[in-house]
């Protein structure tokens, strides 16, 4: 401590780490030397005086947010739900993870518990693709389509997964985000798109 002749380490010694901060050195005079450490990215603590990173950093993000900030003592300073097209399926996150290509999350930090699992990152419906961490699965191109009903994501993974409508059948220009193409018309013809 600072204070010299006092008589008991309490009034010797009367600061502690604050909350978010923490470190063993004795005989330290300022902050800087006492507390040199800080809760890592992901984790935070409320209680000061912590001589190691477990003491004073043991409450973690939950699931579905990330760390934002170090050596902070809340939930609200160090953590934030996920953006749209994210989720966090551990404790402690200290970033997010894409959704999958062929999925989509629309959820934009409302709920934690919408970005808590990959299971959030919903299958593209018939017609649309996504690319990884998309927040909406975009229409294929008139003339092109996807079958799939939002079954198997790996079918919805790019805008190369929009197949061309096979020769003799087509897609209304003026549709997109087709899951299937129509067949040419009795006495007409069509190459397809």
């Amino acid at each position: 401590g600072d204070e010299l002749g006092k008589s008991s380490l309490e009034l010797a010694c009367p600061y502690v780490c604050p909350a978010g901060k923490y470190g063993d050195a004795t005989g330290s005079t300022n902050i800087n030397l006492a507390c040199p450490s800080t809760c890592k990215r992901g984790t935070f603590g409320t209680a000061s005086a912590g001589s190691s990173e477990s003491a004073a950093c043991g409450i973690n993000c939950p699931k579905g947010k990330f760390g934002i900030a170090s050596g902070q003592s809340s939930e609200a300073d160090a953590c934030e739900i996920c953006a749209a097209g994210k989720y966090a399926n551990v404790e402690a996150a200290d970033v997010c993870t894409d959704c999958p290509a062929g999925t989509s999350l629309d959820d934009d930090k409302s709920s934690a518990q919408k970005h808590d699992n990959v299971n959030d990152c919903l299958i593209c419906l018939q017609g649309k693709y996504s690319d990884a961490g998309a927040q909406s699965c975009t229409d294929c191109i008139p003339g092109r389509f996807i079958a799939d009903r939002g079954r198997i994501s790996d079918f919805h993974m790019s805008a190369d997964a929009c197949l061309k409508c096979p020769t003799g059948e087509w897609s209304s220009p003026d549709l997109p985000g087709a899951f299937e193409c129509i067949t040419c018309e009795t006495s007409t013809w069509c190459i397809g798109e």
